[in-house]
């Protein structure tokens, strides 16, 4: 049994998934209303990966990468998305169209329900 308070951090780092609670993610039956970050395909990749996400409920995304650092490499999506399974691709680019070096990098998920965050890396 996961006894997490809102606002909390919860991981699965065999599967390099992270999620913030955030107060009242949950239906009724204890579903996750989460938008969340479902798969980044293939993982290690090169040149490029596919990242999955699911959105719950319409509503504000925002969808980017990120270095070790915390520094914001691009952001891929931004702005409202219907309910619904959405894919974007990253090449490993910067927001300046040019190739970031091999390595390790993080997919998040942002919206008014929380955040979702996958580990991603880069190989050359």
């Amino acid at each position: 049994t996961l006894n997490s308070q809102p606002g909390s951090t919860i991981g699965d780092p065999d599967n390099n998934s992270y999620i913030m609670l955030t107060p009242t993610n949950t239906n009724e039956v204890g579903v996750s209303l989460l938008n969340e970050i479902e798969k980044i395909y293939p993982n290690p990749f090169n040149p490029s990966t596919a990242i999955s996400y699911n959105v719950k409920e319409k509503g504000n995304i925002e969808v980017a990468i990120y270095n070790l650092k915390g520094q914001k490499i691009t952001t891929l999506v931004k702005g409202i998305k219907e309910s619904g399974h959405y894919t974007v691709n990253w090449s490993g680019l910067n927001s300046t169209n040019k190739k970031v070096s091999s390595g390790i990098y993080f997919c998040k998920l942002v919206s008014s329900k929380g955040v979702s965050i996958k580990k991603l890396s880069l190989v050359k």
